[in-house]
């Protein structure tokens, strides 16, 4: 193991309901314009579900031209969200073309894609068993945003592929706290010495029948008929619950030396990781247990500034991620 290997940040990548590079996102936040948008499926006017934080249909197309391969034969939506993004954040990095590096990495977290109520009755006999020998059959006949066929491993797999990272390759699932593990595990291989680039993030898309009635039972959904973009109100005594989005967030990781060699410019260091779980309740974690937080920084740099980036305590997982903002070359 390698000691002593700091790790930094050196490229971001988005696809959002806000727009699709970072500074479009930036600029619209500090605005204060919603991304939140009515939502339109088809026969979704008795929906409870009525706000979602959609990707616009001209950012969509945007992303499809971008990558009418990957469109024509995957056609998910998180996976071409994620190769998006992916391929933004290395871009901001400074990497060009396909990497072809073993020591470059690829750490995603995903959901568990979409499921489609249309597969399942296209199969379905007339007394409503399964027909597994006409669903053998007629495979390819499935939709390509299926989940039978888009793995949770498919947005971390593809981006290796397409920009040559045949290093550490890794999908974390673990619902709200998926993204930020990825983004601890992927410091944690840097700083171990298993990888010196890791491509981490996380991509999903949950606008779906099924995926958002999983929130409404859950009773965690927004399901307000206001203003849909006055639903997302986390901090309000009026809210009425999380709104629903897709759309990906992925940052390039890199040991701080070979980033210095490149030349590469550096948003912040990250200087701790820890991940905990109350085991209490999916949707909410235990109420005294608030001590199991982040591990302590580098105790050898006294005089570093660290913040804790926390994720929104709606699960029962907590991912604490430290930051140093003590990098001479430090874009913040």
């Amino acid at each position: 193991m390698k000691k002593n290997r700091k790790v930094v940040v050196t490229g971001l990548g988005v696809a959002t309901s806000l727009g699709l590079s970072v500074e479009e996102n930036w600029q619209k936040l500090l605005a204060g314009e919603s991304g939140i948008r009515k939502l339109d499926l088809p026969g979704s006017e008795k929906s409870p579900v009525q706000a979602v934080g959609t990707v616009s249909s001209n950012d969509w197309n945007t992303i499809r031209e971008s990558f009418i391969e990957d469109a024509d034969l995957e056609g998910e939506r998180r996976t071409l969200f994620a190769l998006w993004a992916a391929r933004a954040a290395l871009n901001d990095a400074g990497f060009v073309g396909n990497e072809n590096s073993s020591r470059y990495g690829v750490i995603m977290a995903a959901g568990l894609g979409i499921n489609r109520l249309e597969d399942i009755q296209h199969w379905a006999n007339k007394d409503n068993t399964f027909d597994v020998r006409r669903f053998g059959s007629e495979l390819s006949d499935i939709h390509k945003e299926s989940i039978i066929r888009n793995n949770s491993n498919r947005p971390s797999a593809l981006i290796a592929d397409r920009f040559g990272l045949s290093g550490y390759n890794s999908t974390i699932t673990t619902a709200c706290a998926s993204a930020s593990q990825a983004i601890g595990t992927g410091y944690r291989a840097i700083h171990r010495g298993d990888a010196d680039v890791i491509v981490a993030g996380g991509a999903d898309s949950m606008i779906n029948p099924v995926g958002l009635v999983f929130f409404v039972l859950l009773k965690a959904a927004a399901v307000s008929s206001d203003d849909p973009s006055e639903a997302c109100r986390p901090f309000d005594r009026k809210r009425s619950g999380l709104v629903m989005g897709e759309g990906s967030g992925i940052v390039v990781l890199e040991e701080e030396s070979h980033a210095l060699q490149r030349g590469a410019d550096i948003y912040a260091e990250i200087a701790g990781y820890a991940s905990t779980m109350d085991a209490f309740k999916v949707t909410a974690p235990h109420p005294p247990a608030t001590a199991r937080s982040a591990p302590d920084p580098d105790a050898s740099r006294p005089s570093a500034r660290y913040s804790t980036a926390r994720m929104p305590r709606i699960c029962g997982v907590r991912a604490p991620i430290v930051l140093s903002s003590t990098l001479s070359r430090s874009r913040w």
